[in-house]
């Protein structure tokens, strides 16, 4: 039995009415490119990102297809950025929208981030509670016991006011679970350190809804 889990992009997600949705479809879907989304088949939301003041996140679900595909891109009128899984993306939109990082959304930054950010080994899945965890298989009493004991919500470090911003985190990586320092600096660069292994082998896939 495999636990479906709802990732951070798709949370919060406000719907477009069809006339914006047209909008925002024929500036956006070039950048899709060679495949882009179906005009009359695609439902498209936003979000508003609090570390940039006016470039927001935009899905784009094509209904055509069986299961249904969902594109990502940081949008304003004039500027389109398709998320292409890479940190590249993330940091092109650092300088253009621009970032403004302070204490109070670091946390949502760094969740933004690890969302959107494969790697070539896969993904770094985020993990603040066991709802996070996409299961392969339903966990023993005991192994939600030991992964209570580990698994907490963003831990923001004191900041200083000059420097890295700098939070505990718990992630999944593969099938590992592990704990980290998530490293910030001002412009948006992420760094991590102080890793160290959790648990080993559980009965769970970091990738399960790679997209």
């Amino acid at each position: 039995m495999i636990k479906m889990v709802m990732d951070w992009q798709d949370r919060g997600l406000a719907k477009l009415s069809p006339e914006d949705t047209g909008k925002v479809l024929a500036e956006v879907n070039p950048h899709f490119a060679p495949l882009p989304m179906g005009e009359k088949t695609t439902s498209v939301s936003r979000r508003d990102l609090p570390f940039y003041d006016n470039l927001a996140l935009y899905a784009f679900t094509d209904f055509s297809t069986m299961p249904p595909v969902t594109k990502y891109a940081l949008y304003r009128p004039g500027l389109v950025i398709a998320i292409d899984w890479t940190n590249d993306t993330i940091y092109e939109a650092n300088e253009s929208a621009p970032l403004k990082l302070d204490p109070a959304n670091m946390a949502d930054y760094a969740r933004f981030f690890f969302s959107f950010v494969r790697g070539e080994q896969g993904r770094i899945r985020l993990i603040e509670s066991l709802d996070d965890v996409p299961f392969m298989e339903t966990p023993k009493p005991a192994e939600i016991k030991a992964l209570a004991t580990f698994i907490h919500p963003l831990r923001p470090e004191p900041y200083g006011g000059s420097g890295a911003f700098r939070l505990h985190a718990v992630f999944l990586f593969q099938s590992d679970l592990f704990s980290a320092t998530i490293e910030i600096d001002p412009d948006g660069t992420i760094g991590m350190a102080d890793e160290k292994l959790l648990i080993e082998g559980m009965p769970a896939q970091a990738d399960i809804l790679l997209r």
